[in-house]
């Protein structure tokens, strides 16, 4: 298990000359504020059994070791040290827990993606990885890691009966990501409510059959959720969000709904209260926020508006490009906006 990985593609390299983007802390993640080297050189030095990663600034010449960050982002792929032993796992899901594989395997994928083979080596570390949110521990689901993960977090328990174990202890790694995708498949069918931002990390919400409908009092909204064979009342300005579909559906201040469309530089959202509810509209077309802890604002010429946007560049052309305060109308706006 330790040697061979099966992704999409091989390599033996083990360096990578790109852009990356370093987090010192799950904070600086969320908040989109790394620290991006235009050339990053990663690597790892063997002492005896002892491996020790860095990535190295090609313009300056630092070497950051990996036990002094969080993670990184390289070619879109968002990467987390794993602690334990000071080396990058690559996030392949995030939903009720995260799922992670061999980061070293995955490095030589993105950096060998002409490749035809359907694997890829790696000299060190587990297959595989979970841990329950971006900001707690990562388990390997191998020996004692697993053994604890499961001791902590004994919800996932379908994941486990879907999970085969080798006589050896081992996960059986080709039922793996099955396994997960199946798990995460069925709670995507639930509805999940967080009161809080703090509720919604830590994956501590309160979870429903489904949403019934929303309702409105003048500009407020109310939801019922089918809870069993009950119908559960829920204020809208009482939570902060909830799962829907598949998708995450922000609640403005007087509770009615906004669905995050794209989270590439702000957090973009529209309108869902017409779609959701009776046919009644409230509130604005369009909002941002530039956090999901943050309170979204409305897309249109405020001064709210206006200082979330203000430290990104292309501000002034996205303000140019928004005309009409309608869907149609900005999300090309907010497309080319985010891809900067």
């Amino acid at each position: 298990m330790r040697t061979i990985l099966t992704v999409l593609l091989i390599s033996t390299s083990y360096l990578s000359n790109a852009q990356v983007e370093l987090y010192y802390s799950h904070e600086d993640y969320s908040s989109k504020n790394g620290q991006v080297l235009a050339e990053g050189v990663f690597g790892y030095v063997y002492v005896g059994k002892k491996v020790t990663c860095f990535i190295k600034d090609r313009t300056t010449k630092e070497k950051i070791e990996c036990n002094k960050l969080w993670g990184f982002k390289y070619k879109d792929a968002l990467f987390r040290i794993y602690k334990i032993e000071s080396f990058p796992v690559m996030l392949v899901r995030e939903g009720k827990f995260c799922y992670y594989e061999n980061g070293e395997a995955h490095i030589n994928r993105l950096d060998n993606e002409n490749s035809k083979s359907s694997t890829v080596s790696y000299k060190f570390g587990d297959a595989c990885y979970l841990s329950q949110s971006l900001e707690s521990n990562i388990y390997a689901t191998e020996g004692a890691g697993y053994i604890r993960f499961k001791k902590l977090y004994p919800e996932y328990q379908k994941l486990y009966e879907c999970l085969k174990e080798t006589p050896y202890g081992h996960l059986n790694e080709s039922t793996m990501r099955e396994c997960v995708a199946d798990y995460h498949s069925t709670v995507k069918q639930q509805t999940i409510v967080y009161k809080t931002y703090a509720e919604f990390a830590a994956k501590k919400g309160t979870e429903y059959t489904k949403l019934l409908d929303c309702s409105y009092e003048g500009a407020k909204c109310n939801y019922a959720f089918k809870q069993g064979s009950k119908r559960v009342e829920v204020k809208g300005k009482e939570i902060w969000g909830f799962t829907h579909k598949g998708g995450l559906i922000r609640v403005q201040q007087h509770g009615f709904p906004m669905v995050l469309v794209s989270n590439d530089r702000v957090f973009y959202y529209e309108n869902v209260a017409q779609e959701l509810g009776s046919g009644y509209k409230v509130g604005y077309e369009c909002y941002i926020s530039k956090g999901l802890e943050d309170m979204p604002v409305a897309i249109r010429g405020t001064k709210q508006f206006k200082t979330v946007i203000s430290e990104y560049s292309g501000a002034e052309n996205l303000l140019d490009c928004i005309s009409k305060y309608k869907k149609e109308f900005i999300r090309p706006c907010m497309k080319e906006f985010q891809d900067q």
